[in-house]
């Protein structure tokens, strides 16, 4: 997760007016992670799991309303714990096609290589988290 944050603030062009994070395993620790960030994380701690392994996607989605619930702003950077950023520039064009396409809910982008990458690290041994970052 530091790995995460630490790439996202280095490339992200637009800086978030909010920062949401849900910790899906009940680990509290998590607040120790971020604290040298010096940010102000409103952290989410899912006690019990709502969406860890195994999960149903109803469970899932309890998971991700909790935290969209709590959004102050018209939009919101979904991101995943282990995902890493390695250019700036992307938040931008999000924006762009969101606004050009008003019926869009979303705009995924992943790269491997300068290659899109169908999917980012995927391995289970991991805690689950999730992040959002919202701008006005």
């Amino acid at each position: 997760m530091r790995r995460t944050v630490t790439s996202f603030l280095k490339y992200a062009d637009v800086q978030p007016k909010q920062y949401i994070l849900v910790e899906d395993s009940g680990d509290e620790s998590v607040r120790e992670v971020l604290a040298p960030f010096n940010l102000h994380f409103e952290i989410l701690v899912n006690k019990p799991s709502l969406a860890g392994r195994g999960a149903s996607i109803e469970r899932l989605h309890a998971a991700i309303d909790r935290a969209y619930a709590r959004v102050k702003f018209p939009y919101i950077f979904h991101f995943e714990y282990d995902w890493e950023f390695f250019r700036t520039g992307f938040i931008q064009e999000s924006f762009i096609l969101l606004n050009a396409l008003p019926k869009a809910s979303a705009s995924l982008r992943f790269e491997f290589d300068g290659l899109p990458c169908p999917f980012p690290n995927t391995d289970k041994k991991r805690k689950f988290h999730r992040f959002g970052a919202f701008f006005s």
